[in-house]
């Protein structure tokens, strides 16, 4: 994690591989596991519906629904959102988040996580 001035900059490694005859276009590798990146999706969908940011959980909702079985990307490419950005890179994505946003997603961590964590153990 990382506070700028403007956001909380939170990173998830999702392997890309370059898109056959597209130069420059790159999709999700088969081998990191799409599924990954669909639960981190997920898991912020539940976050933003907790949280009472219905429009970020409804586009998140939508976007990985509808934009992510097909999903492709230049590198650095910015999908917007509500509260927050979404860059992609080679090796991993890039949640840039309100700081607003970011201290309700602590807030969410800390009052769901130890019971989620007592749960999994």
């Amino acid at each position: 994690m990382q506070r700028t001035a403007s956001a909380v900059i939170l990173r998830k490694s999702v392997h890309s591989e370059g898109v056959y005859g597209r130069t420059g276009v790159r999709k999700i590798g088969f081998s990191s596991g799409r599924q990954t990146a669909v639960h981190c999706l997920a898991a912020l969908e539940t976050f933003a519906a907790k949280a009472g940011a219905a429009d970020l959980a409804m586009r998140l909702d939508r976007f990985d629904r509808f934009g992510l079985s097909g999903l492709e990307f230049t590198y650095r490419q910015k999908e917007r959102f509500p509260g927050m950005d979404l860059v992609f890179y080679k090796d991993y994505w890039e949640f840039k988040l309100s700081h607003d946003l970011a201290e309700q997603l602590m807030l969410f961590i800390g009052e769901y996580g130890a019971s989620f964590m007592a749960e999994r153990d």
